[in-house]
């Protein structure tokens, strides 16, 4: 016996249900269970009654399957004949959406870049300007003391020769020699300071230099790791909108489809497509 259509046994076997609940259930082969379904096989659809070409629930299942291929086979036909006239290429979407993800993702990654690079210029001027304080305090405290060294070494010497002339000796080689010790010592602590003092200053200047170095080298990075996650962003907004794109197809397509077809149609259109979830 052929395979009762769907118009047949719904009134019958699918009362209460909704029509593409019920439908759906059809086309699975459920409804050779339902009460009443032996009036539709001409006998039941349970036991073991045999018939030459089998039982009459293989038969059934048979007929079924062959009816569900016949659908499906006639929906992919028509997906093909639909992407012939609506052509869906993968690649050119892509290259669409990655265009439209990138409008919707750069704002907020140069605000980001721009916000960082800002920082990062105010923290060279800041090195800056403190190691140039550093730099004028130093050289303020070198000529100082130079000036300190000279008007104590000029009163030192002053205050010899009126000690010697005093005494009559200010010719004499002790006067001399206490002058020009006391001009060796005042000399030898002038050195002494003006080379603490330069080395500071060296100082100052190479932390200044690594700090910058340093900087420059954060600086690399961190834009090189912004850039790479805007780039990945971008890439997973865009197959993401692809996706969009390519249910919002096959949704044109299901509609074009009679209501049967729709159904039938169980294939993998993504994948079809080349879109994998």
């Amino acid at each position: 016996m052929a395979t009762p259509t769907f118009e047949q046994v719904f009134p019958v076997l699918y009362k209460g249900w909704d029509q593409p609940s019920a439908k759906q259930d059809y086309l699975a082969g459920g409804w050779k269970n339902k009460a009443g379904a032996e009036q539709f096989t001409g006998g039941t659809t349970t036991g073991s009654s045999e018939t030459s070409g089998g039982s009459v629930l293989d038969q059934v299942n048979s007929l079924i399957e062959n009816s569900y291929n016949t659908l499906l086979s006639e929906a992919i036909s028509k997906f093909g004949e639909y992407q012939s006239s609506n052509p869906f290429n993968l690649d050119e979407v892509l290259a669409a959406k990655t265009t439209e993800a990138a409008e919707q993702i750069d704002p907020y990654y140069n605000e980001t870049i721009t916000n960082y690079l800002t920082g990062v210029t105010n923290k060279i001027q800041r090195s800056k300007e403190d190691a140039q304080l550093v730099l004028d305090e130093l050289n303020t405290q070198a000529t100082n003391f130079t000036q300190r060294t000279g008007a104590s070494l000029a009163k030192a010497v002053e205050s010899a020769k009126q000690g010697f002339a005093d005494t009559g000796l200010l010719s004499s080689g002790a006067a001399l020699g206490t002058q020009g010790e006391t001009t060796v010592t005042s000399n030898e602590s002038l050195s002494d300071y003006l080379r603490t003092n330069t080395l500071n200053q060296k100082k100052t200047n190479l932390e200044l230099s690594r700090g910058l170095t340093d900087i420059g080298l954060e600086k690399s990075q961190t834009v090189r790791d912004i850039e790479r996650q805007r780039y990945t962003d971008v890439q997973t907004r865009a197959g993401e909108l692809a996706k969009e794109a390519a249910q919002e197809y096959a949704t044109g397509f299901q509609q074009t489809l009679p209501t049967e077809l729709q159904a039938a149609s169980g294939f993998d259109i993504l994948q079809n497509l080349g879109v994998y979830s």
